[in-house]
């Protein structure tokens, strides 16, 4: 490991501390080979912050991503996607590609959103708190997964992930309080248009 490296992980230890302090979460600390986990309580839900290698859909490859999630009750079966527009998701807007468009320009000319209820989604995602942080994260990767995008994790049916994640290691305060606020704030607007029940589903996590 190099000097830079060792000083940069020492630098993300204080930060994760510190972000501890700010949501009162505990640090787990998983063993040598394995990175810690930061685990807190936002209302009834739990919260989770990791470093995970996530595995690409339909290969054996796999990216280090740094990733927070909650797991909810999904009383409706609702799913999206909101990612950053790339030349290929370009190219298929051209050529008749559907994604939804959620009426806040910015949001749409960015990111390809993409789900089953656009009723909701676009509730979600032009709640200003919202739309204004995802516009500060174009790399973030958003969205509640469907059954077929477990990527490791076992639920129970009507239990599904909440999550937002960039590739990498996150080397910013204000990216994890943002982290924070997308997620929360989405539990809240879930549970307000009767998406989800205001609970933990207590689901095994780690």
């Amino acid at each position: 490991m190099t000097l830079i490296q060792t000083r940069f992980d020492e630098w993300q230890k204080q930060l994760w501390k510190e972000f501890a302090e700010e949501v009162n979460g505990n640090i787990i600390n998983r063993g040598k080979y394995n990175p810690d986990t930061l685990v807190y309580k936002y209302k009834l839900w739990t919260v989770v912050l990791e470093e995970m290698i996530y595995m690409v859909s339909g290969t054996s490859s796999g990216e280090l991503v740094t990733r927070l999630k909650i797991p909810i009750v999904n009383k409706q079966g609702l799913h999206f996607k909101v990612h950053k527009e790339d030349l290929f998701k370009k190219v298929f807007k051209l050529f008749g590609s559907q994604d939804i468009q959620v009426g806040a320009p910015a949001m749409d000319k960015r990111f390809i959103i993409e789900g089953n209820n656009e009723k909701v989604i676009r509730k979600i995602l032009t709640n200003e708190s919202i739309k204004e942080l995802m516009l500060l994260m174009p790399n973030a990767y958003f969205r509640l997964r469907t059954d077929e995008e477990k990527n490791g994790d076992d639920f129970p049916v009507g239990v599904d992930l909440l999550e937002i994640y960039v590739s990498g290691k996150i080397g910013q305060l204000g990216l994890l309080v943002a982290f924070h606020n997308v997620l929360t704030r989405t539990c809240d607007i879930l549970t307000e248009l009767d998406q989800s029940f205001g609970i933990d589903p207590e689901v095994r996590l780690l």
